[in-house]
């Protein structure tokens, strides 16, 4: 346990490290680059996505929209499109219809 303890703890340092030497270099990147999120990041990791990433992409699934007929919750999204405007960057969303097996 200690190892991976120790283990971890480089890890953090080395990517923290690694991601202040990227901004240092090229604090804006000219593509975007982001992952898709269903509601903000847990308080904990907003720093770190915001090192990581420039852009958000809100996962959108109309059984989450719609859980019942008529009553629609669009909650989650809107708080994930503010807190995204809020940090600068980007948002794309999607897909609002998912017609695979697990959509």
């Amino acid at each position: 346990i200690v190892a991976f303890q120790a283990a971890h703890l480089l890890v953090e340092k080395y990517t923290t490290q690694v991601f202040a030497m990227r901004h240092a270099r090229l604090p804006k990147f000219d593509t975007f680059v982001g992952c898709k999120l269903q509601q903000t990041p847990p308080e904990h990791l907003k720093d770190v996505y915001r090192l990581a990433f420039n852009s958000v992409c809100a996962r959108l699934s109309w059984r989450d929209i719609e859980s019942t007929e008529g009553n629609y919750n669009w909650t989650k999204a809107d708080e994930l499109v503010e807190w995204a405007r809020a940090n600068d960057m980007p948002v794309t969303a999607g897909p609002l219809l998912d017609l695979s097996r697990h959509g």
